[in-house]
């Protein structure tokens, strides 16, 4: 029908965007993922480049717009915006990450990659090539990568040891492409063919590696750890006359977990809202704890440096059972327009904007805290969701990885599970345990494999324990890092480089045939 013909270049990337927002949680049915794609590539197969950029951008707004939704709660409740600009806000956001589907789709259509029988190599290199970019591009945001929608599929999930969260987000490429070729004719029988082998090999290829990889556990050192959710209000957490309280909560907590005797207590992300650096009464009293229980304690805080130009940091300090000065980690990465606001002379207008905007400054580099027999590094709520930095601790011997963080931003929403599903992904790419403190949730224990060992529940005051190991052995992506997403990359910007150069002499080659004849 005619009608019918005119809305599906409109109802297909809609429906591919949906069924992307369906994968990851809330719904977390990341199953779909493995057919999510087949509508946008059936409105790009014969759209003119223009076209395809358009809806490749209307599937992530679809997508983006339902997934992110948690970001209008964030600023509406803390940040102090209105309704209206904060949606706003959601919206530019939204429109930057679907940016990158626009020019996965026209790209796609100019460089006519879809009609091609090797179409499942190139567009799967393609769209890890834009998800690298975007780990990377204006500081980062690298949230919901379509390979973590496999978070609950351990199986699968193993295949980021070898390549990274890209490596599966290449494999859902090459099956939503082969689908896309055997349900939407004509295609050449070669590219049906050859784009079902590619499906078929890719996926017993993970599934064998996966099994083997689940039954081969990595072993090291047992540590018994000991996460402490203390659930402090985020609306009262700042409050001068409640930071006695706020720490309070913490220690008795803590106490509560002495019979477990752990090696290690950690507490989230700010759990002391005050500044240690001029606080030596509660540093001595951290210390004590310390001490008493003869276990190392990290402890969330913020910092700051300088009299005159004072600089301010999000950090972690670490005390150990010996009386001496706690070590400290300076988050790195830092929220854009949450923590620092980017390109401070361009966008002098922002903070005027959001009065209560961070002014916080980065860490310079990564911190192993030592343990006996082993150590650690820490990664700072965001910080999560970079597979670089987690690596990078790797890489310099830590033995497992610390991740605290304060979710409590966002409400009841869908972002601390997709939090955690991203955090999950670290301690697989790097065979390490995680342990996760999150001030209202979810907190958690994560084995190398991914499976979620302990968690806690969201908003209430709870505590963890358990045993982890410090593991020795690294996978091949610890050792490797990002090599596969390099890899893609390199392929695509040699096919782009290369395609006009082919056109230009296929053109020169008919000109001469005309001419003859």
């Amino acid at each position: 029908m005619v009608w019918a013909a005119r809305a599906n270049p409109f109802l297909l990337p809609l429906l591919s965007g949906l069924l992307l927002y369906l994968s990851f949680p809330p719904a977390d049915w990341g199953f779909l993922a493995w057919v999510a794609l087949v509508p946008l590539l059936a409105a790009i197969r014969d759209s003119p480049p223009r076209s395809a950029f358009q809806a490749g951008v209307l599937c992530g707004i679809s997508f983006y717009l339902p997934s992110l939704y948690w970001v209008t709660h964030a600023l509406v409740v803390y940040g102090g915006l209105s309704r209206i600009l904060s949606l706003l806000v959601l919206v530019a956001l939204c429109l930057y990450l679907s940016a990158y589907f626009g020019f996965f789709s026209w790209l796609a259509s100019h460089f006519r990659m879809l009609p091609r029988g090797s179409a499942s190599l190139w567009l799967s290199c393609l769209w890890v090539s834009l998800e690298y970019l975007r780990n990377w591009l204006l500081s980062g945001f690298p949230w919901n990568l379509l390979g973590y929608s496999q978070h609950r599929f351990l199986t699968l999930l193993q295949l980021t040891s070898l390549t990274g969260i890209y490596g599966l987000s290449f494999l859902l490429l090459v099956v939503n492409i082969s689908l896309f070729q055997i349900l939407r004719p004509p295609f050449p029988p070669s590219a049906r063919r050859l784009g079902l082998v590619w499906a078929i090999i890719a996926i017993l290829l993970a599934l064998a590696y996966g099994s083997w990889r689940l039954h081969h556990r990595l072993e090291g050192r047992p540590l018994r750890v000991a996460v402490i959710q203390g659930n402090i209000d985020q609306s009262l957490k700042w409050e001068p006359s409640l930071q006695r309280q706020s720490f309070e909560t913490h220690r008795q907590l803590t106490l509560g977990v002495s019979g477990f005797r752990p090696d290690l207590v950690v507490w989230p992300e700010t759990a002391l809202p005050l500044y240690l650096r001029s606080e030596k009464a509660y540093r001595d009293e951290l210390q004590a704890l310390a001490q008493r229980l003869g276990s190392y304690l990290l402890v969330g805080a913020p910092d700051f440096e300088g009299e005159g130009g004072v600089r301010y940091y999000n950090s972690a300090f670490f005390f150990t059972p010996c009386p001496k000065p706690p070590e400290k980690y300076d988050k790195m990465h830092l929220v854009p327009f949450g923590e620092y606001v980017p390109l401070r002379g361009l966008l002098f207008f922002v903070e005027k904007l959001v009065p209560g905007m961070g002014d916080f400054t980065a860490g310079k580099e990564p911190k192993i805290f030592p343990l006996s027999g082993g150590g650690f590094g820490v990664l700072i709520c965001f910080e999560a969701i970079f597979p670089e930095l987690a690596r990078t601790y790797r890489s310099r011997g830590a033995n497992f990885l610390v991740n605290i963080t304060n979710d409590a931003w966002f409400g009841k929403t869908a972002a601390p599970y997709q939090h955690l599903a991203m955090a999950k992904v670290r301690a697989v790419e790097n065979g390490v345990y995680l342990v996760r403190a999150a001030n209202t949730g979810i907190s958690a224990l994560v084995s190398p494999e991914g499976m979620v060992l302990r968690s806690s529940p969201l908003f209430t005051q709870d505590r963890i324990v358990g045993i982890i190991k410090m593991v020795e052995r690294k996978t091949v992506y610890a050792r490797a890092g990002d090599l596969f997403a390099w890899l893609c990359l390199t392929l695509v910007g040699g096919r782009i480089v290369y395609t006009p150069i082919s056109w230009r002499r296929s053109s020169a080659g008919k000109d001469k045939v005309s001419g003859r004849s």
